[in-house]
C-alpha cells in the first residue's frame, strides 16, 4: 500500500460529526455592564413604557375597553368610595369567582400613568387577588367635567351611606363655592335632601371621627336629631351617643337618638373642671358629672387617640384589681 493510500485509509477513521453539527446555544443576553450602557438601557426602556401608555391613551381616547396595568392606576384622594370590611371582602371574593362586569373609569395623568374616576374598590380587589391588568375605558373632559362625574358615580351608589353624601357635598361646595340650592339644582335632587344631608354638618367633631371611621353607623334622619340636641346644650351626650353606635352593633339610632335627647338631672352634680396643661397650652379640661367623666380635648383627633390609650388604662387597671 503506497503512502497516499494508507494516509486515506487513515482520514476515513477521523469522526467530524462529533458534535460540530449540533447548533450552538443561543448567546445569553446580558444587560450592559458598563455605566452608560446601562443608563442607555434604563433610558430604552423608559422610552418604551412611554409609547405603550401614549398608545393605550390613544385606544382610551376612541371609547374603546383597554386592559391596563394595575401599577399604572393611581387613587385621587376623596374619590374612593368607603365600604366596610365585611363589603370589601364581598367584592374581592364576587371578583375571584366572576368576570368585571364594570370596567372601571380612567384619565391620563400629566405625571404619566392614569387616574382612576371610578373604579377605586373593584381596582383594590384586582390588588388584593394577585392581579396584573383590569379592564378600563376612558374619560375625556376638563378637571371640572371629571370632578363631577367622579362625584355623582359615586352618589348615585344606592348602598352608599348618608354621610358619605354630606362629605361628597361638602367637598363639592367647597371646590365650587355654590350654596346648597345651587348643588341640588345639579343633582337634580331637592334642596331638602341636600339641607337635611348637611345636618351632619351640626355634630361636634369628635362624633364626626367615628363617623369618618364608620360612615353607615347614622342616616341623615338620625343625623337631624341629634343636631337638634346639640343646639339645646345636650352636646356631650350626642358624642356618647355616637360613640355607643360606633362600638355597639345592637345599640339602634333610635336608642342613639333617645339617649342624646334625654333631659338633664337637674340636680345632677357637677364639678368644677380639672385643668390639664403642657406648660402653658391647656391639653384638655375632665369634669365630672353624676356618674359620667366628661374629658374635653378641643380636637376630634386628640379625642380618638386618648379614648383608645383611656380604655387601655382602665383595662389594664380592671384587671389589677381581680
Amino acid at each position: 500500500m503506497s503512502i497516499a493510500e494508507r494516509q486515506a485509509a487513515k482520514a476515513k477513521t477521523i469522526n467530524l460529526d462529533d458534535d460540530s453539527d449540533a447548533p450552538s446555544p443561543p448567546p445569553t443576553r446580558t444587560g450592559p455592564r458598563t455605566a452608560p450602557g446601562q443608563l442607555m438601557d434604563l433610558q430604552g426602556r423608559y422610552a418604551e413604557a412611554t409609547d405603550r401608555i401614549k398608545a393605550l391613551e390613544t385606544q382610551l381616547a376612541t371609547g374603546q375597553a383597554l386592559e391596563i396595568p394595575l401599577d399604572q392606576l393611581h387613587e385621587v384622594p376623596g374619590r374612593k368610595r368607603q365600604l366596610t370590611d365585611a363589603q370589601f371582602s364581598e367584592l374581592v371574593e364576587n371578583l375571584r369567582n366572576n368576570p368585571l362586569v364594570q370596567a372601571i373609569t380612567v384619565r391620563p395623568r400629566a405625571k404619566g400613568g392614569f387616574e382612576i374616576v371610578s373604579g377605586n374598590n373593584r381596582t383594590a380587589a384586582f390588588r388584593k387577588l394577585g392581579r396584573a391588568t383590569i379592564m378600563a375605558v376612558g374619560l375625556q373632559g376638563s378637571d371640572e367635567q371629571v370632578d363631577l362625574g367622579a362625584f355623582y358615580a359615586n352618589l348615585l351608589q344606592p348602598s352608599l351611606p348618608d354621610y358619605e353624601k354630606y362629605l361628597g357635598f361638602k367637598r363639592r361646595q367647597e371646590k365650587t363655592g355654590k350654596t346648597q340650592r345651587e348643588l341640588a339644582e345639579e343633582a337634580g335632587i331637592p334642596e331638602s335632601t341636600v339641607s337635611a344631608l348637611f345636618s351632619f354638618e351640626k355634630l361636634p367633631d369628635s362624633a364626626k371621627a367615628h363617623l369618618n371611621s364608620k360612615p353607615q353607623i347614622l342616616g341623615y334622619h338620625a343625623a337631624i336629631k341629634l343636631a337638634q340636641a346639640c343646639s339645646v346644650g345636650n352636646t356631650d351626650l350626642v358624642i356618647e351617643a355616637v360613640q355607643i353606635l360606633a362600638s355597639n352593633s345592637r345599640f339602634t339610632q333610635g336608642q342613639a337618638i333617645a339617649h342624646a335627647t334625654k333631659k338633664r338631672d337637674a340636680n345632677l352634680a357637677r364639678t368644677a373642671p380639672l385643668v390639664v396643661k403642657d406648660g402653658k397650652a391647656v391639653v384638655c379640661k375632665i369634669e365630672t358629672r353624676g356618674s359620667r367623666l366628661l374629658v374635653d380635648f378641643g380636637n376630634a383627633e386628640a379625642t380618638a387617640v386618648w379614648a383608645t390609650r383611656f380604655a387601655d388604662y382602665v383595662t389594664r387597671e380592671v384587671a389589677k384589681e381581680k
